[in-house]
């Protein structure tokens, strides 16, 4: 899973489809995982689809803070 550095912090990413961005935020402690294919499917046919998994999810480490 590709990642970004955001104010120090490593945070994971996917994109998905083509067209205009629609970013989908889990609740606050579930990964970018949370999203059902069955939903991100027909989303990604008509948009590029962003989710990421909040920090200390999934591929995303808990921050040094915590």
């Amino acid at each position: 899973m590709p990642s970004l550095a955001v104010g120090g912090q490593r945070i994971a990413y996917e994109v998905r489809g083509s067209g205009d961005p629609l970013l989908l935020v889990a609740g606050t402690g579930y990964p970018g995982s949370t999203w059902s294919p069955e939903l991100l499917a027909p989303l990604a046919a008509a948009h590029t689809v962003i989710t990421f998994d909040h920090r200390g999810t999934g591929d995303s480490p808990a921050s040094a803070d915590r």
